[in-house]
C-alpha cells in the first residue's frame, strides 16, 4: 500500500512539474521573444510645465524663483499672497490657469524655514487641493524702511541702545531747528530726514508758509554736516505741486497711512512713497499688533526680491497713542530679523546714500 501511494505522488509531482514549465509556442514551433518598442518608437515622457493640476502644485512645492508672488487687501483677511500659473492641458491643448493661495498665517516652524500650507485652484473647473511646501530663508534684498517723527529726540536717544542691539539701522524726520542729536544719531549709522519747523498742515497754508516751514531751516543743518536727503509731511498730507518744488532740495517725500504698501527700490528712488503706521492707538492688545507685524514681514520676505515696507511711528512710549510701546519695538526689530529682512535708511536709496 505504501507503494503505491509513493508511486502516485511521484506521478503527480510529474504532471505538475510538467505544466509549470509549459510555454506557448508560435505556430512554426519555435519559441517568440516579447516584442519591445525601439527607442525611436517609444512614447515620450510628457513635458514638465503647469498645464494639469498635479504638475501646478509640482511647481508650487518646489517654491520656484520663476512664481511672482503678490498680495491683495482683503477686508476679512487683510493681507492674502497669491500666484498665478498658466499652462496647456495635454488632453484638449487648451489654456488651463490655476490661482495659488499661501496662507502666511500658519506657518509651521521647521529648521531654515517653514513649512507653508497652500491651495492650488484650477479657475476652469473649479477643482482644488491643499497642500504644504517647505519655505528656506535666505538672504537678500527684502526689508523695511523703519522711521520715527516728530521731536521726541530726547527719547530717541535713550534707544539708541536697543537699535544697536538688533543691528537695525532706521531714519528719524526731526521736527525744528537744528539739534545735536543729528549728529549723534548719524555717527551710530541711522539716517535723519526733516520734518518741518512746526509741523502744520501744510496743504492748509499759504505757500509763503510752506517754503518757511519745509526748506527754511534747511541750510542751518547742511551747514552742521547733517544732509537732509529725505522729507516726510506731517500728517502724511500734501499736494501734487510740494513735491515738484520739494524735490528740487530732498531725494525722496514720504507720505503716511495705515494702508499696507511695498515698493521696489526702483520705485522708492522715484521720488514719493507712503508710510505705514504702527502706532499705539491703532493697536488695542499687543497680540493684535504682533499679529500684524508678523504677517506683513512674512509677506515682505515670502514675495522676496527686493520687496521693501515703509513703516512709521513717533515716540517710543507705553503710554503715547502717537507712538510704539518699548516692547513692541523690540518684538518688531527680532521679528524682522529672525527673518533675515534688512533695515534700510530713507538715505540707501540717493546716489550718495
Amino acid at each position: 500500500m505504501k507503494k503505491i501511494l509513493f508511486f502516485v505522488y511521484i506521478l503527480l509531482s510529474g504532471i505538475l512539474m510538467s505544466c509549470a514549465g509549459h510555454r506557448p509556442m508560435a505556430a512554426s514551433g519555435t519559441s517568440r521573444p516579447k516584442e519591445r518598442a525601439s527607442p525611436a518608437e517609444a512614447p515620450e515622457a510628457p513635458p514638465e510645465r503647469a498645464d494639469s493640476l498635479e504638475q501646478a502644485i509640482l511647481r508650487v512645492k518646489r517654491n520656484s524663483q520663476d512664481i511672482k508672488k503678490y498680495f491683495v487687501l482683503d477686508a476679512e483677511d487683510p493681507i492674502v499672497v497669491k500666484a498665478d500659473l498658466a499652462g496647456i492641458r495635454y488632453d484638449t491643448e487648451e489654456t488651463e490657469t490655476f490661482e495659488v493661495v499661501y496662507d502666511l498665517k500658519r506657518l509651521h516652524p521647521q529648521r531654515f524655514g517653514f513649512e507653508v500650507p497652500f491651495m492650488v485652484k484650477a479657475l476652469g473647473t473649479g477643482v482644488m487641493r491643499h497642500d504644504t511646501l517647505h519655505w528656506n530663508l535666505h538672504d537678500d534684498e527684502a526689508g523695511i524702511l523703519l522711521a520715527f517723527d516728530d521731536d521726541h529726540h530726547e527719547v530717541w536717544e535713550r534707544n539708541l541702545g536697543l537699535f544697536d542691539r538688533y543691528g537695525a539701522k532706521v531714519t528719524f524726520f526731526v521736527q525744528g531747528a537744528y539739534l545735536p542729536f543729528c549728529i549723534s544719531a548719524l555717527n551710530r549709522g541711522h539716517d535723519v530726514g526733516y520734518h518741518t519747523l512746526n509741523h502744520l498742515n501744510l496743504p492748509k497754508v499759504s505757500r509763503d508758509v510752506f517754503f518757511e516751514e519745509t526748506l527754511g531751516p534747511v541750510d542751518a543743518f547742511r551747514a552742521e554736516g547733517v544732509p537732509l536727503t529725505s522729507f516726510a509731511y506731517p500728517f502724511g498730507l500734501s499736494e501734487p505741486w510740494m513735491h515738484e518744488e520739494l524735490l528740487k532740495s530732498f531725494t525722496i517725500l514720504r507720505g503716511y497711512g495705515v494702508t499696507f504698501r511695498v515698493y521696489d527700490s526702483h520705485a522708492i528712488r522715484k521720488g514719493y512713497i507712503s508710510s505705514k503706521a504702527i502706532d499705539n492707538i491703532l493697536f488695542k492688545q499687543d497680540a493684535d499688533f504682533e499679529e500684524v507685524i508678523t504677517l506683513m514681514l512674512r509677506t515682505v520676505k515670502f514675495i522676496g526680491g527686493d520687496t521693501i515696507l515703509p513703516l512709521t511711528t513717533h515716540t517710543i512710549s507705553d503710554t503715547a497713542d502717537w507712538g510704539i510701546k518699548p516692547h513692541r519695538l523690540e518684538y518688531l526689530l527680532q521679528a524682522a530679523g529672525d527673518l533675515r529682512l534688512r533695515f534700510y535708511r530713507y538715505k540707501d536709496f540717493t546716489s550718495s546714500g
